[in-house]
């Protein structure tokens, strides 16, 4: 399986999972809305 196909077939995982909260942003990045009930906010940033 080629690096293309996995990362095709991970797309289609979170997609399944996250349904409309995931959005494709280009070939390399997307966006997964996930909610939460906290009192303060916080920021997760995943670097390659």
């Amino acid at each position: 399986m080629t690096n293309g196909e996995k990362q095709a077939d991970e797309i289609l995982a979170l997609q399944s999972i996250f349904d409309q909260k995931f959005r494709l942003m280009n070939e390399n990045q997307y966006e997964i809305l996930i909610e939460f009930d906290l009192s303060t906010s916080f920021t997760i940033q995943l670097d390659d």
